[in-house]
C-alpha cells in the first residue's frame, strides 16, 4: 500500500517552502517574461491512497454546438509508432521498486515529460494533480489510474504558452473508450463550460506591425499512447482548439480500431 501520513509542519527558507512528510511536490511558478521558471513552490502531493475509492459520478458529453465546420478533424492528430510501452515507462529510473507493483496493475498511467527544464529530469504539466483527481473520481472502478513516478520525485512544471497542457498518458486498449470519454468530459467541465462561450468573441490585436482579428478559442495539448495485449503501441498527439476535443477523441478511437 502507498500510504503517507503527513505532518503539518511548514518551514520557510528564502523562496522555498519545505513541508515535512513524504511526497512533497515542487511546483514551478508561472514565469513573467521567460518560458521557464526561476522560483519554486513546494507542496505535498495528495496521497494516492486517499483517491483510490472516490464516489462515482455521471460523465457528461460535450455539447455538439462547439463543433467547428469545414475542418478535417483527423488532420489535427499526429499519429506515430512508438516503443515506449508500459514496460518501458514502469522500468524508468524515476520509478521506485516500491511502486512498480501498483503501476503494473494500472490501466492508465500519467507520464512525465523528460528534459523540459534539465536533462533527464521528469516533470508533469502544471495542474496534473487536479486532472489525476478528476480521473480517479470519474473512471470506471474496473480500471485503475496511477502516476508513473516515485512520490518524492513528483514535480509540476509551469511553462508560458498560449495553450493548456493536459499531459501525457499511456492507456491499455481495453480502457481507451472510457479514458477518452473522461478526458473529453474534463475539457468540457474545466475549460469549455466555465468560459460560458466567451471564447467565441472576436478579439482584435492592435499590434501595428501585424494587426489582425481572431477567435478567442482556448487551446489544449496532450499525448496519448495506446497499447494492446499483443504489444502494439501507437502514440497520438493533439494540439488545437479545446472545443474540438470530443471530435478528436472520437477520431483517436476510430484510428486505433483501424490499426
Amino acid at each position: 500500500m502507498r500510504h503517507t501520513k503527513t505532518q503539518n509542519k511548514i518551514k520557510t527558507v528564502a523562496n522555498t517552502v519545505h513541508i515535512a512528510g513524504r511526497g512533497s511536490v515542487v511546483r514551478q511558478l508561472r514565469p513573467e517574461a521567460s518560458g521557464l521558471v526561476s522560483q519554486f513552490r513546494v507542496r505535498q502531493l495528495t496521497d494516492r491512497n486517499a483517491l483510490r475509492n472516490p464516489p462515482r459520478q455521471h460523465v457528461p458529453t460535450v455539447n455538439g454546438k462547439f463543433k467547428l465546420k469545414h475542418m478535417n478533424i483527423e488532420s489535427l492528430i499526429q499519429l506515430k509508432e512508438t516503443k515506449e510501452d508500459f514496460k518501458y515507462w514502469i522500468n524508468s529510473d524515476f520509478v521506485s521498486a516500491e511502486i512498480k507493483e501498483d503501476l503494473n496493475k494500472a490501466s492508465i498511467l500519467f507520464l512525465p515529460f523528460i528534459g523540459q527544464r534539465r536533462e533527464n529530469e521528469a516533470t508533469f504539466p502544471s495542474g496534473t494533480e487536479a486532472i489525476y483527481s478528476y480521473f480517479k473520481e470519474k473512471i470506471d472502478k474496473e480500471f485503475s489510474v496511477d502516476i508513473c513516478i516515485a512520490d518524492e520525485l513528483y514535480q509540476e512544471l509551469a511553462l508560458h504558452s498560449n495553450y493548456k497542457r493536459l499531459g501525457k498518458f499511456i492507456v491499455k486498449s481495453v480502457a481507451l473508450p472510457v479514458f477518452l470519454a473522461v478526458l473529453s468530459s474534463y475539457v468540457y467541465d474545466t475549460i469549455i463550460k466555465p468560459t460560458n462561450e466567451a471564447h467565441q468573441v472576436y478579439i482584435e490585436n492592435t499590434d501595428k506591425e501585424s494587426p489582425k482579428k481572431y477567435l478567442e478559442i482556448p487551446e489544449v495539448k496532450f499525448t496519448i499512447i495506446v497499447e494492446d495485449s499483443s504489444k502494439v503501441t501507437k502514440e497520438f498527439n493533439y494540439e488545437g482548439p479545446a472545443n474540438q476535443v470530443e471530435n478528436i477523441t472520437e477520431s483517436i478511437k476510430k484510428l486505433w480500431d483501424a490499426k
